[in-house]
């Protein structure tokens, strides 16, 4: 289904602009991804919520999602339980 999803975002691309999606400008790719979003508004299963949902769980748990959105500390001296919350800190995360 994802696959099929790309080929025929591509095709919309391609009937539209003239050349595939990685080929337009980023205003054109703004627009494209923003008419993609439309539709899918009363689909949950649509191509751009998987495609959303696969980009945002392949950049939170990538290295540099982790590193950029929460406090990467990869080698931990000690766990406390009674570690106390600061209002408004980054989370952290053990890798």
């Amino acid at each position: 289904m994802f696959l099929q999803g790309l080929r025929t975002f591509s095709v919309r691309c391609l009937e539209k602009y003239g050349m595939p999606y990685a080929g337009l400008s980023a205003e054109n790719q703004r627009i494209a991804l923003g008419v993609e979003a439309e539709a899918a508004c009363d689909q949950p299963h649509s191509f751009y919520r998987r495609l959303r949902y696969w980009t945002v769980i392949g950049y939170f748990t990538s290295e540099v999602g982790v590193r950029a959105h929460f406090d990467y500390q990869p080698m931990p001296a000690h766990f406390n339980p009674a570690e106390k919350v600061v209002l408004g800190a980054r989370p952290w995360i053990y890798v």
